[in-house]
């Protein structure tokens, strides 16, 4: 599957759905989740992510999946909007909301069994070694540069 991001809204981007994610992290390692293998993108992994609800803001969202998905909760002050990417598969347009949890604790991690089957918390290049799913490596690179306030380029 063809998969390419992008910050900035192609001109001929159509959107399907939007979803929203969280990238927890806790002294320079991630959160990452594998998912289900019954799951689309099987055995792939990924942040604590999700489709947003109707009627759904992104930040309610990405705290709804953080909590449905890693079985822990924060208050919406602790979020840290990162940006909005742009994901065009080769058969899906939509919006991916991305967000910044800080933590000075590692939380108790409760992962659904019926969503994801393990859970890591690894650095960006230890991440970057596993299969994850469609858009994840260019998402979690533009959040390293992001945290060191680098540009980029608009196609990830």
């Amino acid at each position: 599957m063809t998969t390419k991001v992008y910050l900035y809204k192609p001109r001929d981007f159509a959107s399907q759905m939007e979803a929203a994610g969280v990238c927890c992290e806790y002294e320079g390692r991630i959160l990452l989740l594998r998912r289900h293998a019954e799951k689309i993108e099987g055995l792939t992994w990924g942040l604590p992510a999700g489709k947003l609800e109707a009627g759904e803001k992104p930040d309610e969202a990405a705290l709804r999946e953080l909590k449905e998905e890693a079985g822990f909760e924060v208050p919406k002050e602790a979020l840290k909007f990162v940006a909005p990417f742009y994901v065009r598969r080769s058969d899906l347009d939509f919006i991916f909301h991305m967000f910044f949890l800080p933590l000075a604790e590692l939380p108790l991690l409760n992962i659904s069994p019926v969503e994801h089957i393990e859970s890591c918390w690894l650095t960006l290049e230890e991440g970057l070694k596993l299969p994850l799913i469609s858009g994840g490596p260019e998402i979690l690179e533009y959040f390293y540069l992001w945290r060191k306030n680098l540009n980029c380029s608009n196609e990830l």
